[in-house]
């Protein structure tokens, strides 16, 4: 479908056909390779193994984002193991969407992403949120400390080091006590 309507492909990976696997239906992509020929790794393992700094994903969140909007691609299988990290020279990237383009069923709302510019601006934008969101999860899981996070907030409060560590495990755990607490909610009503 954007081949047919000539797309820049320059972040994405070709998709060829579906292939039946032990697993179930599977995709064929192109392999996306470094310059030096070893294969892209996952946007998530960078993030991980804290490969690039967070003004580097944050310039090419921003390209990615940017690439997306222009061309009204859909990426809604958001995932960071959805985008590869190319290496294309010593020392400078690109996101590579591998997966998770175009809608998730055929139906009326797939019809609207065909035929209306306004809901495809809406539902990029949308999606593009929800994988930032994710992205922040993703971020949270890394070995994030309070004194890296002054590159993106060089306004944050001074604080000593019990006070660095009881907001790193705020952050960190943020996720799991929401989880948590609105599990004891759900048990409350059940009672």
């Amino acid at each position: 479908y954007l081949k047919k309507l000539n797309k820049n492909f320059s972040h994405i990976a070709l998709c060829y056909e579906y292939v039946n696997t032990n697993l179930g239906d599977g995709l064929i992509f192109d392999r996306v390779l470094n310059y030096d020929k070893t294969p892209a790794k996952s946007f998530r393992y960078f993030i991980a193994k804290k490969l690039i700094n967070l003004d580097t994903q944050k310039k090419l969140l921003d390209e990615l984002n940017r690439y997306l909007k222009k061309e009204e691609i859909l990426f809604i299988d958001n995932s960071s193991t959805n985008i590869l990290c190319q290496e294309v020279e010593k020392g400078k990237y690109k996101l590579v969407i591998i997966d998770g383009l175009g809608a998730k069923r055929v139906g009326f709302k797939f019809w609207l992403y065909l035929n209306s510019k306004l809901y495809i601006k809406y539902k990029i934008i949308k999606q593009w949120r929800k994988f930032i969101r994710s992205y922040n999860n993703d971020l949270k899981r890394t070995e994030l400390n309070y004194d890296i996070l002054e590159k993106i907030d060089p306004d944050r409060p001074k604080l000593d080091k019990q006070e660095k560590e009881e907001v790193e495990i705020q952050i960190k755990y943020e996720g799991y006590i929401k989880m948590q607490e609105a599990q004891v909610e759900r048990f409350k009503k059940l009672e």
